[in-house]
């Protein structure tokens, strides 16, 4: 298609180069975007086949580490934090599902500070007692503890009440 067309022929491109040229950079982000144009091109497919995404293992520290680094590019007025476990346990689920939901906490984020704050990323292993909420009941196991946190504004009343409806 023609995201692979783009992405191979700055490939191409990078691998003629040395590391030190000016454009090597460029031409990695431009893959790096390409590769995340590709994710949400799966991500609409899968949502107009009613659901079915490709869960895979993934590493969910480096998805946080180059979403952030996307979205800061973006918002340079934002500080970014990570706070990363070093032994966080694999997860599965659907690439562009995850990066979509943090892209969308970040946006949502950035909008709650107009001018500027502190977004903050935190992961962490945890067990199912350290989860269980009146809400549901989480099945016993190991889990990844994903936290944002910002210094934005809030949601004013009328927001909350909407919070949980689609689009």
């Amino acid at each position: 298609n023609l995201l692979t067309t783009i992405l191979g022929n700055a490939e191409l491109m990078t691998a003629d180069l040395a590391a030190s040229h000016p454009h090597y950079g460029l031409l990695q982000e431009i893959a790096r975007q390409v590769q995340s144009a590709k994710r949400l091109t799966a991500q609409l497919l899968g949502f107009s086949r009613r659901g079915r995404y490709e869960v895979r293992v993934l590493e969910l520290n480096t998805l946080i580490r180059e979403t952030a680094e996307a979205f800061g590019r973006t918002r340079k007025e934002i500080v970014i934090r990570l706070e990363l476990a070093a032994d966080l346990h694999a997860v599965e689920g659907d690439l562009g599902q995850l990066e979509q939901l943090l892209l969308n906490l970040m946006v949502n984020a950035g909008d709650a500070m107009p001018c500027g704050g502190e977004l903050a990323l935190s992961s962490r292993n945890c067990g199912h007692e350290e989860i269980s909420a009146n809400l549901f009941t989480p099945r016993e196991g190991r889990y990844v503890l994903l936290s944002v946190r910002d210094t934005g504004v809030g949601m004013d009343a009328r927001t909350r009440e909407r919070i949980f409806e689609p689009f």
